[in-house]
């Protein structure tokens, strides 16, 4: 994505920013640190796009892009260390939201909903990490409300009957 928006010129305006932006849609994906050019020369930058237009050389830009991506996750790692950091809720977010999208949509409560939480992270996570998943899920079905709906695949309706239904 990133060669080839660039190159193609698809758009009227922003066609380097966009691909750059795109670049990271493979790696939000797979859970990766997102790449960011920050710490990258305008004049480098420029000079790896011009050898893709004038060339058709994509290796400076690939080199540029692994450049940026290992300082990007050096900087990452170090701000996580400062900051503090729940590996287990980034590692485990698919399946946490696929766990949280099945208890609503299959309207589980109370001693169901423990049951199925409880078995589900049996299969998905070793023993040590159990319980900080669990507390992770728990804690996601507590605030969860509409805005935080989006790519879960369940309606506003169908958040509202789990609710009311965890309410009784």
């Amino acid at each position: 994505m990133l060669v080839h928006l660039t190159y193609l010129q698809g758009f009227s305006d922003v066609n380097k920013r966009t691909a750059r932006l795109s670049a990271n849609i493979p790696l939000i994906k797979s859970n990766f640190v997102p790449l960011s050019f920050n710490d990258v020369g305008r004049e480098d930058y420029t000079s790896a796009v011009i050898a893709i237009y004038e060339l058709q050389d994509i290796r400076p830009l690939r080199d540029l892009y692994m450049f940026s991506y290992m300082r990007t996750c050096s900087m990452y790692d170090s701000t996580v260390k400062a900051l503090g950091f729940d590996e287990i809720r980034v590692r485990y977010r698919q399946q946490r939201r696929a766990l949280i999208r099945a208890v609503i949509l299959n309207q589980l409560t109370d001693e169901e909903l423990q049951k199925y939480i409880f078995s589900q992270s049996l299969k998905l996570l070793n023993k040590e990490e159990q319980a900080f998943f669990i507390e992770d899920v728990m804690e996601d079905l507590k605030e969860i409300d509409q805005s935080r709906l989006a790519g879960l695949g369940i309606t506003p309706e169908q958040l509202k009957a789990w609710q009311n239904l965890s309410k009784s």
